[in-house]
């Protein structure tokens, strides 16, 4: 499984947990059903700026969902 699909399975899974549909959790992150699908099927890297809503809307981490960049975050400190 790609790192893409991995971080799409996050955001599958606790979107499933909390009992959100897919259409309900773009909506809250201001995208469309189809982004959000992509995204939860690794065809479409998640967005930079939308990493803390999803985190919030979701309840994960941000570096779980990006981990490339909390390595380049940490590197720059």
């Amino acid at each position: 499984m790609t790192s893409m699909k991995r971080f799409g399975h996050l955001i599958r899974h606790a979107r499933k947990a909390q009992g959100v549909t897919l259409t309900d959790l773009a909506r809250r992150i201001n995208r469309s059903k189809t982004a959000l699908h992509k995204m939860e099927t690794g065809k479409q890297l998640i967005p930079v700026d939308l990493l803390p809503k999803i985190a919030e809307e979701t309840g994960i981490h941000p570096a779980k969902l990006r981990p490339d960049l909390a390595k380049m975050l940490e590197a720059g400190r």
